[in-house]
This record gives structure tokens, sequence and C-alpha cells, in this order.
């Protein structure tokens, strides 16, 4: 992480204002939530489109909603950091921090999209 103190108007310039402050310290504080993870896709010139696809992502208070797409009657797995977050899930399984995500069936070969939602616990909203 990078980061660098300005100030504006006619104060010090940003190096003796950096100077200045050498040895505070600096507290973020901040409420851990859920992160999904975007699956790594090995593939070759010529591979077929067949991997999973986060379509939308939509937060409402303490809920995570998510459409994705995927090929019809397919399990995608879609790696979660801060699982510890999560209360429940609906139209998906948490296992550790894997969600399972089973696509419904369609015609065959085709991509079907899905919702799902995750409970969060928190005060965000």
């Amino acid at each position: 992480m990078h980061w660098e103190l300005r100030q504006s108007g006619g104060g010090p310039k940003s190096k003796d204002l950096q100077s200045s402050l050498a040895g505070l310290i600096l507290e973020v504080e901040f409420e851990p939530t859920v992160e999904l993870l975007p699956p790594r896709i090995e593939s070759m010139t010529g591979d077929g489109n067949r991997g999973l696809k986060i379509v939308s992502t939509r937060r409402e208070k303490k809920s995570l909603q998510v459409a994705v797409e995927g090929i019809s009657g397919r399990r995608y797995s879609l790696g979660v950091r801060g699982a510890e977050t999560i209360l429940s899930c609906q139209g998906c399984r948490l296992e550790g921090d894997t969600l399972v995500i089973e696509i419904p069936k369609g015609n065959e070969g085709e991509f079907v999209r899905t919702t799902f939602a995750l409970r969060l616990r928190g005060s965000q909203g």
C-alpha cells in the first residue's frame, strides 16, 4: 500500500509535513465483510467459453445479492474472503472459504442466469 500526505494552501511542503509527523501511527477501523474472489481460469487458445460469469452484485443492508451465469446444469465454485461474516446462503452453499453454485438446467451447453443471496453479519446498511 502506498499513500502520500499533502496539505493544501500555503502550509509546509509535503516532505516537511511528513517529517514532522514521523513516528505517528495511523489507525483505520473498518468492519470486515465478504469479498467474492473471481475464479482463476486456465485456458488455451481455441477453448470454449465455459466459465462462471459474475453479472452483478448489489449490497442491501445486511445482504449481498449476486447474479451469475454459467453453463446449464453445471456446478461452479467461487472463492470467498471473509466467509466468517456470512450468516446464511440462499441459492448456493458455503463450504469453508468457497461458495458452491448449482446452475439450473436449461438448454444443453447454453449459459443460464441464476441469483444467490448471502445474509451477512454486521451493521452496514
